[in-house]
């Protein structure tokens, strides 16, 4: 189980919701490549995710366990 407090300085909050939508995402499918399980789950296509980890610099095998809260941030403000 993880439990995620929001500290203020993180995400504004107008980006909370989708926030926790981005993370509720990632995490909703166990053990699973992170773009992957983005690409199944409708947010983003298979181009776009490529892009999006070429300019993140995150590896194409990366799982939503390996990532950290920043990177999370990143990757929102990369998907709006």
């Amino acid at each position: 189980m993880v439990l995620f407090e929001f500290n203020n300085s993180v995400v504004s909050e107008v980006e909370r919701n989708a926030f926790q939508k981005l993370v509720r995402s990632a995490f909703a499918q166990r053990r699973k490549v992170l773009r992957t399980s983005l690409v199944k789950q409708g947010l983003l296509s298979s181009e776009e995710a490529e892009k999006i980890w070429t300019a993140l610099q995150l590896s194409s095998t990366a799982r939503a366990e390996e990532l950290s809260v920043e990177q999370f941030v990143r990757l929102l403000q990369t998907l709006n």
